[in-house]
């Protein structure tokens, strides 16, 4: 990735546009093949030359439960221990978790992004959104 990220300034492809779509590629592959091999949710984003995470599903006992994307492992962790209550409910012995989102649960991360950059949000204010799953 750093030798991708050399090569890009070697080419002179200083337009945030070029830069943007460069990125949003690598991005769409990392998610290809983590969820191929089953890898961390980590993903290199050459944007400011942070580390940022791919969309994470979060789960209560293995139900999933929302769809976030956090900007590292530390505010992924501090999402899970601020929203306990509001994700376990009533039930205060569930156990939550997180995995890597797959392509389908993903989408619904991207079209919340795209709402919310559609009435004028910017996508680093934009976390993620619960998923609502049919009653059965």
């Amino acid at each position: 990735m750093i030798i991708a990220w050399m090569g890009i300034m070697s080419l002179g492809w200083c337009c945030p546009r070029r830069l943007a779509f460069f990125v949003m590629r690598i991005q769409e592959k990392l998610t290809k093949i983590n969820a191929f091999t089953g890898a961390s949710a980590f993903a290199l984003s050459l944007s400011l030359g942070e580390t940022k995470m791919l969309p994470t599903i979060i789960m209560v006992d293995n139900v999933p439960r929302c769809v976030v994307r956090p900007t590292d492992k530390k505010d992924l962790d501090r999402f899970i221990r601020n929203a306990k209550k509001y994700l376990i409910g009533e039930n205060e012995d569930a156990k939550v978790t997180h995995r890597p989102a797959d392509e389908a649960e993903s989408a619904q991360w991207y079209e919340g992004a795209a709402l919310n950059k559609a009435w004028g949000g910017q996508e680093d204010n934009y976390f993620g959104l619960p998923i609502f799953l049919p009653k059965s």
